[in-house]
């Protein structure tokens, strides 16, 4: 019943979006029967297209402002035995690429305006022992990095356009005591400065580009009586 209430309120706001393009009809087919199941994120580009990840039926739409529908990755994923397994997270970087995190095949695939389908990190994360489990949270810089949220693995990945990938903060937060347990969601400035909340620690923290990590608010919010809890 809850998965239906929001399927419809995803509906309702698609059409308030595009009012005029018979978007309501062509939404209302996928989800009576063409894969689309439980919708986490949502991101848009630059042309007013819409990118939805369809949770557990693993694959992402494309919606056009006319309301054109297409399927841009699936659970085959990039097609070379790296699977997308519960697409959760996107984002849209300014050249029109998607980025899509698979929260239980743990890896984030990059998808371009080409169709072109690359798996840019997996559970090994940066391969020197700091694993991605469970990736939520994804957001993308104007020069092209990436950076995703290992929320069971309670830490942050920076994926640069080269390929390089490093861990930018782990369970061990700003290494003062102020631990991050379940990183879940992610933004990043014009400055580069990258912010993480922790879910279960109650807390966020700040990264610069040069690596200095602060927490900028804990448990206590602001510390007149109003709290942060997850």
């Amino acid at each position: 019943m809850l998965r239906t209430r929001i399927s419809r309120l995803f509906v309702l706001l698609l059409v308030a979006w595009y009012p005029a393009t018979g978007l309501a009809r062509t939404v209302t087919q996928i989800f009576s029967g063409h894969g689309f199941v439980g919708p986490g994120g949502i991101a848009l580009d630059a042309s007013g297209n819409a990118y939805v990840p369809g949770g557990s039926s693993n694959n992402v739409f494309k919606i056009t402002p006319a309301g054109v529908i297409i399927e841009i990755i699936n659970w085959s994923g990039d097609d070379k035995g790296n699977t997308l397994n519960r697409a959760d997270g996107i984002v849209v970087d300014r050249l029109g690429n998607v980025y899509v995190t698979g929260a239980i095949s743990d890896n984030v695939f990059k998808v371009t305006p080409h169709g072109a389908i690359t798996e840019i990190i997996n559970s090994t994360g940066d391969g020197m022992g700091n694993a991605l489990d469970f990736p939520h949270g994804i957001a993308v810089d104007d020069l092209g990095n990436v950076y995703v949220t290992g929320a069971t693995s309670d830490n942050v990945f920076k994926v640069a356009p080269d390929g390089v990938i490093t861990a930018i903060i782990d369970s061990t937060g700003d290494g003062m005591g102020n631990a991050l347990d379940f990183s879940r969601g992610v933004a990043v400035d014009d400055l580069g400065i990258v912010y993480v909340t922790g879910r279960n620690s109650d807390n966020a923290f700040k990264i610069t580009p040069d690596g200095v990590i602060t927490e900028i608010i804990d448990s206590t919010g602001d510390g007149v009586g109003n709290t942060l809890d997850s």
